[in-house]
C-alpha cells in the first residue's frame, strides 16, 4: 500500500503495521465530517441565484445542489426517515426556487405563495416555465419595429378598400343593368 500513494501520506502511514489501521487512520484525518459538508453546501444554495440562466437550467442547478444535500443529510438515516425528511422538505425546496428567482418573476411568485393551499414544487416549476414563456413572448412583441405593425394594418386597410371599391362597382353596374 505505501508504494501505491504519495510520498508524503506514505511516511505517515509508516508507524502503522496493519492495512486497516492505515486506513482508519487516513479516514480519521481527510474524512469531512457531516456538518463540514452540509454547511459547504449550504453556503452554495444560499449563494446560488438565477441571475442569466432560463428556468430550465436555474433548476436543474438547484437540483443538483439539493441531491449533494440529500446524500450528506441521509448518509446516517433509515429509508423511512429519508423519505420523511424529503417530503418535509418540499416545502422549503419550493421557497428556495421561488426566492432566488430573477424579479421579473415577482408577481407569479407573489401569486404561487399566497394560495391557500401551497403547491407542490412541480406544479411550482410548471406555472414558472409559463410565466417564461409569456415573458419572452411580451418582450419579442414589444421588440418588433413599429413599421411592420404599421404594414399589417395598411394591408388591412388596403384590403377593406378593394373590397368597398368592387362592392361599389358591382352596385353602380346594378343599377345601370335596371335603367
Amino acid at each position: 500500500m505505501l508504494n501505491s500513494i504519495h510520498a508524503d501520506i506514505a511516511m505517515e502511514l509508516r508507524p502503522f503495521s496493519s492495512a486497516s489501521e492505515m486506513w482508519l487512520h487516513l479516514r480519521n484525518i481527510y474524512q469531512q465530517s457531516n456538518v463540514a459538508q452540509e454547511f459547504e453546501v449550504e453556503c452554495i444554495i444560499a449563494q446560488y441565484i438565477q441571475e442569466d440562466k432560463n428556468v430550465d437550467s436555474f433548476y436543474a442547478g438547484l437540483q443538483q445542489l439539493w441531491s449533494k444535500q440529500d446524500q450528506i443529510s441521509g448518509r446516517n438515516m433509515s429509508t423511512a426517515g429519508f423519505k420523511k425528511m424529503l417530503r418535509e422538505g418540499q416545502r422549503t425546496r419550493m421557497v428556495q426556487f421561488l426566492m432566488k428567482l430573477r424579479p421579473e418573476f415577482e408577481s407569479i411568485r407573489g401569486s404561487l405563495l399566497n394560495r391557500e393551499v401551497t403547491p407542490a414544487l412541480d406544479v411550482v416549476l410548471a406555472v414558472v416555465l409559463c410565466e417564461e414563456t409569456r415573458l419572452g413572448t411580451q418582450t419579442t412583441m414589444e421588440s418588433m419595429p413599429l413599421p411592420a405593425v404599421a404594414l399589417l394594418a395598411q394591408k388591412s386597410t388596403i384590403n377593406t378598400s378593394s373590397l368597398n371599391t368592387k362592392r361599389s362597382s358591382s352596385a353602380m353596374n346594378a343599377t345601370t343593368l335596371v335603367t
